[in-house]
């Protein structure tokens, strides 16, 4: 079936928006027996394709965070909700604001700012560790050599535990 027979198939076509709205001053309920996880807290926009990634991520610190080993009592809830919003509310919300800066390098007009972000593309190909130390930002947070290890190296037990040990 050619792409023209298939278009022909559709009667409607709907728009969808990409939204965003403002950071939560918490994610924790004034009674601190209700946290938000994911979406409901951190939407972010599609242009990294970490919103599922960032949730497992809540979803996980929460979970470990809730083992009997940490969490022995009722009484603990109200803390451990609080633990669980200072380990993950910074990371969550600074991953959906840098979905903003790439949607802005990646959908740029014609012009000297996106001709300075091409540019940039092309000195470092086959460049990037050279690059990095010169401390220029590259407009692909994917291949990023800067936000690439923050953005997938994140490991949740490694948080929890360092955070449990602490006694915070």
């Amino acid at each position: 079936m050619s792409l023209t027979q298939l278009l022909e198939c559709v009667d409607k076509v709907d728009k969808w928006k990409l939204m965003h709205r403002e950071e939560m001053p918490s994610w924790v309920n004034n009674q601190s027996n209700l946290v938000l996880i994911g979406d409901a807290c951190h939407p972010m926009l599609p242009y990294l394709a970490q919103g599922a990634n960032s949730s497992i991520e809540d979803g996980a610190v929460l979970g470990l965070l809730l083992l009997p080993s940490n969490f022995t009592a009722k009484s603990q809830l109200p803390q451990i909700l609080q633990l669980f919003q200072q380990l993950r509310k910074a990371r969550g919300e600074a991953i959906a604001r840098e979905t903003f800066k790439q949607r802005k390098d990646f959908h740029m007009r014609d012009g000297q700012e996106r001709d300075a972000r091409d540019k940039i593309f092309e000195e470092w190909i086959g460049r990037s560790e050279e690059l990095e130390i010169s401390g220029k930002e590259f407009p692909s947070r994917w291949t990023c050599p800067v936000v690439q290890p923050w953005l997938y190296g994140y490991d949740a037990v490694k948080e929890v535990e360092g955070a449990v040990g602490q006694g915070r």
